[in-house]
């Protein structure tokens, strides 16, 4: 009766370590294929706003963020929030699209660009040297990436959900990871901007 109990837990337990390891390699292929799929459509374009759009897109598969700004170098001293998502339940006078503030006043933003790593604040409410997540208490959690072309950091890819510890150090990995792969569309993006800029 004990060794049937026995074989019988074993069992179980070798079943969920089987379903365990197919739901794994099951992640591990849709990831995949999502980097993939991702690289194709970021590299198809040779427009900076037509490769950021795809870029969300395909973040949003792998880190489900309630709401996205892309902010760029608009001069030296300044940058601008070019794209934005999720911000249609904001209250109008927080919404930023368009934006262009001085970088001297997002100190947290600053800090990114100058250490050129990803930023995460897993709680907003715990950051006391800004006032923009005070005056933004619907982003609890909020995750910063640079934007390289080449080797110059031309901006920030900002993620941001509604829950403190919202984002696992696996969706910070991918996040990571998908907009390194981005940066190369990036870079030929830019540059193919400059030409048509100087031709013009």
């Amino acid at each position: 009766m004990i060794e049937r109990k026995r074989g019988e837990l074993a069992l179980r337990e070798s079943d969920e370590r089987v379903k365990r390891l197919y739901e794994a390699e099951t992640r591990a292929r849709q990831l995949a294929e999502t980097l993939r799929e991702a690289s194709q459509a970021l590299s198809a374009s040779l427009n900076s706003a037509t490769v950021f759009e795809p870029l969300l897109d395909y973040l949003a598969r792998l880190v489900p963020y309630q709401s996205a700004h892309i902010v760029l170098y608009d001069d030296s001293d300044h940058l601008v929030v070019r794209l934005a998502r999720g911000e249609e339940t904001w209250e109008a006078a927080q919404r930023l699209l368009n934006q262009r503030f001085e970088l001297e006043d997002s100190s947290f933003i600053l800090q990114l660009l100058k250490e050129r790593r990803v930023l995460h604040y897993p709680d907003t409410q715990a950051v006391a040297d800004t006032d923009f997540f005070q005056s933004h208490p619907q982003i609890r959690a909020w995750l910063g990436i640079p934007l390289l072309a080449g080797e110059q950091i031309i901006g920030v890819c900002g993620l941001e959900h509604s829950s403190a510890g919202f984002f696992s150090a696996e969706q910070i990995h991918w996040a990571e990871t998908l907009t390194r792969q981005a940066a190369m569309a990036i870079y030929k993006a830019w540059l193919y901007e400059q030409v048509q800029q100087n031709r013009e």
